[in-house]
């Protein structure tokens, strides 16, 4: 027995194909279709918006290995108005990239800030996993 994970890759689709449903091939291969189609519209709409409306700087974020426009939409959106901020380490303890930090007589302590914006936060995260990943020259640091 196959285990398919995804039907909607190209394996789901042979998979789903191979099980010779007429009805169901017909029905699924319309909604499929259908579909696909609806994602390559959304993904022109998307990028239209990232590189045409440059009140928030988007194409330089794009410029940046790992932003991608839906990344650059992302976090356009998630920052909102950038002069609400007095300097950048109030932006990045909002985006949760600094750890807070707790003192007790000799002690510190480190830990995430609870306070800040996650959807910001992730999309830091994975924007920094795919620019260590093809960036070569941040490899060498």
């Amino acid at each position: 027995m196959t285990i398919i994970s995804d039907l909607f890759t190209e394996k789901g689709k042979e998979y789903l194909r191979s099980l010779k449903i007429s009805a169901v091939d017909d029905c699924l291969d319309d909604t499929i279709e259908f579909l696909d189609r609806k994602i390559l519209q959304l993904d022109r709409e998307i990028k239209k918006m990232a590189t045409t409306d440059d009140r928030y700087a988007r194409h330089l974020m794009m410029t940046i290995p790992g932003i991608s426009y839906y990344a650059a939409l992302l976090i356009s959106a998630e920052i909102a108005d950038i002069n609400r901020f007095s300097d950048y380490e109030h932006l990045c303890s909002y985006a949760k990239l600094i750890p807070g930090t707790y003192q007790s007589g000799d002690k510190q302590y480190q830990r995430p800030d609870m306070k800040g914006n996650d959807m910001l936060n992730w999309i830091m995260i994975q924007c920094t996993h795919v620019h260590v990943q093809y960036c070569h020259s941040i490899r060498h640091l």
